[in-house]
């Protein structure tokens, strides 16, 4: 006889580990089974015992029976038990919204806040993870490593020579190839004429030859560069951007191997880069580019001096500190033996992505830390509600208590409120991140890398309900775990609402500690982060953007020769400067913040350290340009439309150029020259200083040469 002392739950695990009522149903199935098949025998001319024998020979092992049996039931018990569980839980459920509705102010509260704060989680981590957590989309991004030359003073870092390139690429041990960027190119470089005989300005971003196949980008139409398209003089080639095929050529496949104008020159179509590849995206943030051609390397294209963006791949199995020792080496090499014909290189080394990220890395971690601060205080903030809400609802619970409501189930119930809330607040949150990242991915105002592909894909979605999940644990626990121990208590405790004891008051002193402690780190990092703001708004440019206007012009192919292009430059400005409502008018090659060309410059008469020539960014401009753009002169004389080819050579510097060559002496006067280059210019003026690099950086050696002066084919921009 069952031992009623022998507690229900086990009497269940007995049961379930196939026990006393499994094994005695078991019995009985076995018995009846080879009861009903004797008497078939028995009934066919058998004796009673060669039937059981026989019976219990087709039966086979009733050992094996029994346990086949006792699974099948432990099975039957688990599905049971699971549907009970699953009915236990609608049952919270439906019990949870059936109170919230009640407080329904409380509720819309708590989604809302619940909602911004999920929201304001998944879009910077959907920001983090479009930015730094997914791979490059590269062949074996892992691999890949950028490689520039560290400039003379041995902080700054320049592009490498056409000519080190093919050197580095023939001679390194460590690398399976290297490509490269023309990093001069400017926007809108390339006059298109389309097929409908519209002409607009496009971007044309030169690549060396393998450039695509390197990095494992495969054409979407056509194919890539063929070798003998990569060298100085062949017939030119370009291969289309997917969104330039699709809006000006309608997608016509038909395109390769046609021919398109740019300045003027036939020039072949031989593929389509596919979207996947977002060039700005990754190499060029807030830039653009519409189509590529190939970069020779030679002897030719080595003249332009330090040109090229360097990317190279590491053989498989090798380290980035064996690839940067290897490199380094060589780069000694050929300064050493091209010391008098190129520039000196010292390559430096990184992975790509550090080199890509890198430097939004600190602030995008330093955000979702914001992000997790603001995440606690909401945590806080609706305990404390919820703590308020449940002590209110203290003999409610100790009622159910009183009804035979277990601690447990009372527990279960609060949490199940928390969690229902924090599902609202989820489904908010991911509507508001769809919409944040959409507005992320589409800022124009930040060159931040990879911002494109920033969107919500399944890590965003579990990160979300990742963050949900643990809201309403944090939000329900404490309060769930004030649910009533003693009924009796309880129930004698004051009216509804009422403070009970100390205990209680604690809680609700912590959760107050916590989120003003939280509030308060905020508030620090906001006032650190609006002093700096406004810092960066105060500082000095060096020139004045206010109520100035840029307009880009490219006349070198409308031109036969320089002096008609100046004289076309002239009539320019006589018009500009007779507009209505313009009070000055100039030209410039490079606009501040436009690009970082330099050269090797020198006192005249000076002795410098091989390869320690100072550098300075240089800019051709017109006469009025200071004036323009509100450059204060500071000693000397301005250009003058007299500066011209015929006469005397001459050069205005900034203010530390004039303290790096000359420190403690007069700089008007003094002669200066390039590195290599024994004709020198004479110094006319001194200005301020200009930041043309980055807000961030110190100001630099500057030097502007008179239009007239010096001829460039390159593109000018009108600033009124």
């Amino acid at each position: 006889m069952e031992d009623p002392n022998i507690r229900p739950g086990i009497r269940r695990l007995v049961r379930l580990e196939g026990g006393t009522d499994a094994n005695r149903e078991a019995d009985d199935e076995i018995r009846l089974h080879l009861q009903l098949r004797i008497d078939e025998l028995i009934a066919g001319g058998m004796s009673a015992d060669e039937a059981r024998a026989e019976a219990e020979r087709r039966f086979g092992s009733i050992e094996a029976e029994r346990a086949q049996f006792a699974h099948a039931a432990r099975r039957r018990d688990e599905k049971m038990r699971v549907r009970e569980w699953v009915e236990s839980v609608a049952h919270d459920v439906r019990y949870a919204f059936r109170t919230l509705r009640r407080d329904a102010g409380f509720t819309m509260f708590a989604v809302l806040i619940v909602g911004l704060g999920i929201g304001a989680s998944a879009t910077v981590f959907s920001l983090i993870n479009g930015v730094l957590l997914r791979p490059m989309p590269f062949r074996d991004p892992a691999r890949l490593i950028w490689i520039s030359n560290i400039s003379d003073d041995g902080v700054a870092e320049w592009q490498l020579e056409a000519d080190h390139v093919a050197d580095l690429g023939a001679r390194n041990r460590t690398l399976d190839g290297l490509t490269g960027i023309y990093r001069y190119y400017g926007a809108g470089n390339a006059p298109l004429t389309f097929p409908s005989g519209a002409t607009d300005r496009v971007t044309r971003v030169p690549v060396t030859c393998n450039f695509f196949p390197f990095l494992g980008i495969a054409p979407l139409v056509g194919r890539s560069f063929a070798a003998d398209e990569c060298t100085s003089g062949s017939a030119p080639v370009v291969m289309l951007t997917e969104a330039l095929w699709r809006t000006r050529f309608a997608a016509d496949p038909a395109i390769v191997g046609k021919t398109v104008s740019i300045k003027d020159r036939a020039v072949t179509v031989v593929g389509v880069v596919p979207a996947s590849f977002d060039f700005p995206s990754v190499f060029a943030p807030g830039s653009q580019a519409d189509l590529f051609s190939p970069f020779p390397l030679d002897s030719i294209t080595g003249r332009n001096g330090n040109s090229l963006a360097v990317i190279g791949r590491l053989k498989p199995g090798v380290s980035i500190s064996a690839a940067r020792e290897d490199l380094v080496a060589i780069g000694k090499e050929l300064s050493s033996q091209y010391r008098t014909t190129r520039n000196a290189i010292r390559p430096k080394v990184l992975p790509l992505d550090e080199r890509i990220n890198g430097q939004v890395r600190p602030a995008l971690i330093i955000l979702a830390c914001a992000v997790i601060a603001v995440m606690l205080i909401v945590c806080a903030n609706l305990a404390s509600l919820q703590h308020a809400r449940m002590s209110a609802r203290h003999r409610e619970m100790a009622v159910r208590a009183a009804l035979g409501a277990a601690r447990g189930r009372l527990i279960r119930q609060a949490l199940t409120e928390s969690l229902v809330l924090a599902a609202g607040g989820a489904v908010l949150g991911v509507a508001l991140t769809i919409l944040g990242t959409r507005l992320v991915s589409r800022l124009s105002s930040f060159d931040i890398p990879l911002l494109a592909r920033v969107d919500v894909d399944a890590r965003v979605l579990a990160l979300a309900a990742l963050v949900a999940i643990v809201t309403g644990v944090l939000v329900g626990l404490l309060p769930a775990l004030n649910a009533p121990a003693d009924v009796h208590d309880a129930l004698k405790d004051g009216p509804r609402g009422s403070t009970r004891g100390g205990r209680h008051a604690r809680v609700r002193s912590t959760l107050v500690v916590a989120e003003i402690a939280a509030t308060c780190v905020l508030l620090v990092a906001a006032s650190l982060l609006t002093r700096s703001f406004v810092h960066v708004l105060d500082l000095d440019l060096g020139y004045k953007p206010d109520h100035a206007a840029t307009l880009r012009i490219d006349p070198a192919t409308h031109f036969p020769d320089e002096n008609a292009k100046q004289a076309y430059f002239d009539e320019l400005l006589a018009k500009a400067r007779t507009i209505p409502g313009v009070s000055q008018a100039a030209l410039g090659d490079l606009l501040p913040f436009g690009g970082d060309r330099s050269w090797g410059i020198a006192g005249q008469g000076q002795v410098y350290e091989r390869g320690h020539f100072p550098e300075g960014f240089i800019r051709i401009v017109s006469d009025g340009y200071f004036a323009t753009m509100g450059i204060q002169l500071k000693e000397g004389r301005d250009f003058s439309p007299g500066d011209v080819a015929s006469g005397e050579s001459v050069v205005i510097v900034n203010e530390t150029l004039a303290h790096t060559l000359w420190p403690g002496r007069d700089p008007v006067n003094q002669m200066i020259a390039r590195s290599g280059n024994p004709i020198g210019r004479r110094v006319i003026g001194v200005v301020a200083d200009v930041r043309h690099g980055t807000l961030e950086h110190a100001f630099t050696n500057e030097i502007y040469f008179p239009m007239h002066q010096f001829g460039d084919d390159g593109a000018v921009n009108l600033v009124v």
